[in-house]
């Protein structure tokens, strides 16, 4: 049989363990108004300037797709923005075109269905209730799909380029949302929406999106990352 088939069930297995978050302090080197992580993979890249934290998931090659270490590592990232003190708000992107397309599905499939021992555990992310307690803003580019744009309705603003593309494409391999999005979505758009999304597994462009109410800002191709990082001073926290 093939792994696809055993989706859900292996997802369903892999959130009932326990999740240890471990505090990566110690490898971030500060400089005067910027912080740089010091990784190895630079899956995650972090930069601060000032008081306004970027957060870039790095993985162009499988249009960053996350793999069970790289969410960790998401997640490890936004917990150090979150206690630092000078960090006022965070900007989440993707670096290489697209935001994020989802879970790591080779990964995944890579379980034999036979023990829980190598089942990838991604439930780092799912779960959180929220992502940060600061105003975190995501730049949607290219594919925000499955959990990644699951990733995007869990930050503040969502600031979306034209040429984006969201949806619920974990839907089309019989995988649910998994952090939240069936509670998040419908109360931005709608339940009809909400559902037509969720059942359907179809696209929307950036434009619908705006239209819809999911997006903040509708910028054009390549301009998500700028508009965020110059209008953050608008926002009082």
């Amino acid at each position: 049989m093939n792994s696809l088939n055993r989706l859900p069930l292996i997802l369903r297995k892999l959130l009932k363990k326990p999740i240890r978050i471990r505090n990566f302090s110690s490898n971030l080197v500060a400089i005067p108004d910027i912080i740089e992580e010091i990784n190895q993979e630079k899956s995650i890249i972090v930069n601060r300037i000032k008081n306004i934290t970027t957060i870039g998931i790095n993985c162009p090659e499988k249009k960053n797709s996350l793999n069970v270490a790289t969410a960790q590592r998401l997640s490890e990232a936004i917990d150090v923005f979150e206690q630092d003190e000078e960090a006022v708000v965070g900007i989440l992107h993707g670096y290489g075109g697209n935001f994020c397309a989802g879970f790591d599905l080779k990964e995944i499939a890579k379980y034999d269905g036979e023990s829980e021992e190598n089942v990838p555990h991604f439930g780092v992310l799912a779960n959180r209730r929220s992502l940060c307690a600061k105003p975190l803003i995501a730049c949607v580019n290219g594919y925000a799909v499955g959990a990644g744009f699951e990733l995007a309705l869990m930050c503040d603003l969502r600031i979306v380029e034209e040429t984006a593309t969201m949806g619920v494409f974990n839907r089309r391999f019989g995988i649910p949302m998994l952090c939240g999005g069936t509670v998040r979505l419908p109360a931005m758009i709608g339940y009809a929406r909400a559902m037509e999304l969720i059942l359907t597994g179809r696209g929307i462009t950036g434009m619908e999106a705006f239209n819809w109410g999911l997006a903040t800002q509708l910028v054009p191709c390549g301009a998500s990352k700028s508009w965020s990082r110059n209008n953050p001073c608008t926002l009082h926290y």
